[in-house]
């Protein structure tokens, strides 16, 4: 049972997702056991969490993992909850990590202080009442999250560096990125991957940007490299190809079709167009074979 005195509409929301969810399991116990959980903790770390938020914390699946549909969820609970719970529905793919990797797209592009800014709060709640306890001691213990780098390169020229990894398809090209390894800080990943990849060495890191990626559990952190030599040196097991763009070629290629970038569900999109100044007009496309 859940130990907080909750108010009426969020009492309510509690009884609504026992019932739609019925049977559903977490582990060995009634789901309602998560959904208080992350109830618990928007509670506890949220100043003045208000019931619309708890709401939305027994909520956040319902409409994912049960029957009930959105036009329920506002017609019992009001549109701005609904809105909330659509956010955090997973989008439409074709499994399950085209649906992820939409849904977490469409969380980075929510403001967080407007009102569907709660399903963000509601987000991170569900993430860490994912931790598992020690059955000795009862200590928590949090799923496992791996750092990754991701970054456009730009040299003297203002040229923008992309390369084609291994098992990308024959246009597919994209900036480079990798895991963080231990001991590191970001703006040394960046380097040394940059250097590794490519062989070209970089300053001036300046973060841009960052994306869940849950591929297994991955946070992408977008960054924007100077280089400082332009000469390439592949890593022949990883980077097939790499080049240097100006804008017009970037463009040209792109209309001639010898060319394909990652798609805007991407922060590596995000982070090319950040370097071309806006938009670009390119055809969604899958960089892998």
């Amino acid at each position: 049972m859940v130990s907080l005195v909750l108010p009426p509409l969020a009492a309510d929301a509690r009884a609504f997702a026992i019932d739609a969810h019925g049977g559903q399991r977490y582990g060995e116990h009634p789901y309602v056991v998560h959904l208080d959980e992350v109830v618990a903790i928007l509670h506890a770390f949220v100043v003045a969490p208000g019931p619309e938020l708890l709401v939305i914390g027994y909520l956040h699946d319902v409409v994912e993992d049960t029957p009930v549909t959105l036009t329920q969820v506002g017609q019992r609970f009001g549109e701005g909850v609904a809105r909330c719970v659509d956010l955090l529905t997973d989008a439409p793919g074709r499994n399950r990590k085209e649906r992820k990797a939409a849904t977490y797209a469409r969380l980075a592009e929510v403001p967080p202080d407007a009102p569907e800014g709660r399903a963000l709060v509601v987000k991170a709640a569900d993430r860490l009442a994912n931790a598992r306890r020690c059955v000795a001691d009862d200590s928590p213990h949090f799923p496992r999250t791996d750092p990754a780098v991701i970054m456009t390169v730009v040299d003297d020229d203002d040229r923008l560096l992309l390369a084609r990894g291994r098992g990308f398809t024959t246009a597919g090209m994209s900036v480079l990125a990798g895991f963080v390894e231990p001991g590191e800080s970001l703006a040394a990943a960046v380097a040394r991957e940059v250097h590794e990849e490519v062989g070209v060495s970089v300053d001036q890191v300046e973060y841009l940007g960052d994306q869940p990626w849950p591929f297994p559990s991955s946070l992408m952190v977008g960054f924007r490299a100077h280089a400082t030599s332009t000469a390439l040196s592949l890593q022949d097991d990883e980077i097939e190809s790499a080049r240097w763009f100006t804008r017009a070629e970037l463009v040209a290629d792109l209309e001639a079709g010898v060319l394909a970038i990652s798609g805007r569900l991407s922060i590596a999109r995000r982070l090319i167009e950040e370097w071309f100044g806006g938009p670009i007009a390119a055809p969604e496309a899958t960089l892998r074979r």
